[in-house]
């Protein structure tokens, strides 16, 4: 009985994804997957056709981003209905506990499973446009699908608990890329795992050697040791008897309840943005400082290791301070943060009420205030860790005078990519497909830069404006600035002609 229920679970958590786009979502990642392995290789230094052993182990270190905020996404998408209105009461009355979570972790088990088959396509088609000869062998590749498969399920599972305990899916998702960020940190110390976020990389099939002297890595199989098996069998038993007990116990607010939602409701009169309103008692702000101070630690310890190949400058800091965060965690974060913004209009009848008090224009406006200006205060945290950690560690010479345009230009790139997000958000009434596409976009914005598309997307603008790769080399003002102009207005218009030409739908 317990399996016929968590097969009927199954069926349900399909009815939410039947109209979300989810499907594209991994479609998605998967091609990115397969474009960055080809134009990572095509641009590289030599002209000679990439090992297998090369792009396996380029597909594990990318994964260990991708593979992270993809269970996060499914299972903030797979909670996001329980928290809205009554529905955890309904649905304590149709199905057990440890029958809604089955279901769950066999939805996140069939996504996870079409995204790892669609990865296979997206390393053989790329391997063979570069002349990489026969093929990876059979059974290393099975290996590596299951290895890649059993620590992404453990991050799922991890993450429909975190889902589950906190309503608010903005502090799920950002344990999610604070854990990513922790584990891509881990990956240089050692490969062991640890900590779930490090699981996929710790099972990876492929190892590589990198001379220092002659700046050359060179690749060899490996497969993992049997102590990563054992951590991540360990994890899976841990996080699936505590989401079953959980599950068990559930009713809605049982296990975790905000203060919010505790204290007395005060007047709505008041002089405070209605934004603000919204976000004072929220823990947004956590984010948009511990991802920055994660950052700062990380990239301090990992360039005080490598002076070997780094030199001891404010440039070659700043470049280990700000590449992470800037390609792969700020942007799903500001995604997050729009989401959030526009959670509240897609709730219940909301929307009604809404659109007789406010004009759109105003609607949208003060939400891209909010999120361009938390962005801001996320930018200029940063580079007051910088300067900080540059002084501590003994950097003598001023700091570049370029790095206060990197400023400017960063700032001005999160309120675009601030005004690309607010629009998806407004449009895609999910939660958490906005944030899977902020960080596709977040990688995607990296290969247009090697490409040499500058403008081409949103996220391109942010990894150029802060110089992650180069703190003394300036921008060209007028292009940034006029790009960065038109992208704000194009999506501040498209997003007061949706709400004015669209009909209000109040119900999910």
């Amino acid at each position: 009985m317990k399996t016929f229920g968590a097969w009927k679970s199954f069926r349900l958590e399909f009815l939410k994804f039947r109209r979300k786009p989810t499907i594209l979502l991994v479609l998605a990642l998967a091609v990115i997957d397969g474009l960055y392995l080809y134009a990572g290789n095509r641009t590289g230094r030599s002209s000679k056709a990439p090992s297998w052993q090369s792009l396996l182990f380029a597909l594990s270190i990318i994964n260990g981003i991708f593979l992270s905020i993809l269970a996060a996404v499914l299972a903030s998408r797979s909670m996001d209905l329980e928290h809205k209105g009554d529905t955890w009461y309904l649905l304590h009355t149709l199905q057990s506990g440890p029958s809604l979570y089955g279901g769950k972790l066999l939805s996140g088990l069939f996504w996870l499973t079409l995204f790892c088959l669609l990865q296979d396509a997206a390393l053989l088609l790329p391997g063979k446009l570069l002349g990489t000869p026969e093929f990876p062998p059979a059974r290393m590749l099975l290996l590596l699908n299951l290895g890649e498969l059993a620590a992404a399920m453990v991050l799922y599972e991890l993450q429909c608990i975190l889902s589950l305990i906190l309503p608010n899916q903005f502090a799920a998702l950002s344990v999610s890329m604070g854990g990513t960020l922790a584990g891509l940190f881990l990956m240089f110390v050692s490969r062991s795992a640890s900590i779930p976020w490090t699981l996929i990389i710790s099972l990876g099939v492929v190892r590589m050697n990198y001379d220092e002297l002659s700046r050359s890595a060179s690749y060899y199989w490996e497969l993992p040791p049997a102590s990563a098996y054992i951590v991540t069998a360990l994890y899976l038993v841990l996080f699936l008897r505590g989401g079953l007990a959980l599950y068990t116990r559930m009713e809605e607010g049982s296990v975790l309840r905000t203060s919010a939602v505790l204290r007395k409701s005060r007047s709505v009169h008041t002089l405070w943005p209605a934004e603000l309103i919204k976000l004072r008692r929220s823990p947004v702000w956590i984010a948009f400082f511990a991802l920055p101070l994660i950052s700062a630690f990380i990239g301090t310890i990992n360039f005080m290791q490598n002076q070997g190949v780094l030199s001891f400058t404010w440039d070659s800091l700043w470049t280990q301070h700000s590449l992470f965060l800037g390609i792969f965690f700020l942007p799903p974060l500001i995604g997050i943060f729009c989401s959030l913004l526009w959670r509240m209009e897609h709730t219940g009848t909301n929307w009604n009420l809404i659109l007789t008090l406010e004009s759109a224009a105003k609607l949208v406006r003060d939400k891209l205030l909010a999120a361009a200006g938390v962005s801001a205060l996320c930018i200029l945290w940063t580079a007051l860790l910088f300067v900080l950690c540059g002084k501590l560690l003994g950097l003598s010479d001023p700091v570049p005078a370029a790095f206060g345009q990197h400023l400017l230009f960063g700032i001005l790139a999160c309120a675009v990519i601030a005004s690309f997000q607010s629009f998806l958000s407004l449009v895609i009434r999910s939660f958490a497909v906005p944030v899977g596409i902020a960080a596709a976009g977040s990688l995607a914005g990296m290969m247009c830069l090697v490409k040499g598309w500058d403008y081409a997307l949103p996220f391109s603008l942010l990894q150029l404006g802060m110089g992650s790769s180069n703190l003394t080399e300036s921008v060209r003002a007028l292009p940034f600035l006029l790009a960065g102009m038109i992208y704000i207005a194009l999506c501040f218009g498209l997003s007061v002609l949706y709400i004015r030409r669209t009909d209000v739908k109040t119900h999910e």
